[in-house]
């Protein structure tokens, strides 16, 4: 029987590989998913900043839902939401 041995190089080659594919499934889909959105219309943009729109959020998500699907009928559109991220809601 043979055996082949790992020397360093192939070792080394292994890591990379795996650090380049852990680093691909963390930061590929935001990326795509961050500019697959921009294209729908924004609602909540009036009330300024991330921090403002994240308080709107937190005590009043109904009615930036409902204002969004008044601003929107019967269309996608995104929002800000409690972890930050943008939502498409349709």
């Amino acid at each position: 029987m043979d055996y082949y041995i790992l020397d360093f190089s192939d070792e080394l080659l292994v890591l990379l590989l795996g650090v380049l594919a852990v680093a691909v499934a963390l930061i590929a889909p935001q990326m795509l998913g961050y500019h697959s959105l921009k294209k729908f219309p924004f609602t909540g943009g009036q009330y300024g900043s991330y921090p403002k729109r994240l308080i709107k959020y937190l005590y009043h998500a109904e009615s930036l839902y409902l204002e969004g699907y008044a601003k929107f009928n019967n269309a996608a559109y995104r929002m800000t939401t409690a972890d930050g991220t943008p939502a498409a809601i349709g």
